[in-house]
């Protein structure tokens, strides 16, 4: 099993190829350390723990969220990797662990691609069930030319402690 060579992979092989007639779309997985996550490197905020990633043979590096009052974790995408034409996804993977506090307000997850308004959701993590991964959903577009995709969670508006969140990193993949 390798470590994380890579922090940004396109997904192969049979479990990263979506195949629509005869052309295979590849989804693409942003691992932690290619997002930037506010306090992510105080351990008194965040440890880092190496998991095997369930889609490739590799261990990948991510943050476990011990206690901040204000969660960010934003990243981009070159669009000019994506086909264009196909319509993506983009989803934050991640996972409340025991002891896990501060969740009764939603998480706003926000999508701005290039030259458009940002789109806005929210997902609320306080009744998601602990040790299972989920998918929040971000936002869905349709691939056009290039420029930086932007995205981004956060919860800067509860002064509660947030605790027991992992985020495996941001996945953008075809639908």
């Amino acid at each position: 099993m390798a470590t994380e060579g890579p922090k940004l992979t396109a997904m192969t092989g049979t479990d990263g190829d979506v195949s629509f007639g005869n052309i295979a779309r590849k989804d693409f997985m942003l691992y932690p350390r290619n997002l930037s996550i506010a306090w992510s490197g105080t351990k008194q905020y965040w440890t880092w723990t190496w998991i095997k990633s369930d889609r490739e043979n590799i261990l990948v590096e991510v943050p476990r969220l011990v206690k901040v009052w204000w969660l960010e974790a934003t990243g981009s995408f070159d669009m000019s990797e994506l086909i264009e034409g196909t319509k993506y996804s983009v989803v934050f993977k991640v996972m409340k662990k025991d002891p896990s506090d501060g969740w009764k307000i939603p998480v706003n997850l926000t999508l701005n691609l290039p030259n458009e308004m940002p789109s806005s959701t929210t997902a609320s993590l306080d009744e998601m069930p602990v040790d299972i991964w989920a998918d929040l959903h971000v936002g869905d577009f349709v691939a056009f030319g290039a420029g930086l995709i932007n995205f981004s969670m956060r919860e800067t508006t509860n002064t509660n402690p947030k605790s027991g969140l992992i985020i495996k990193g941001v996945q953008i993949r075809p639908i």
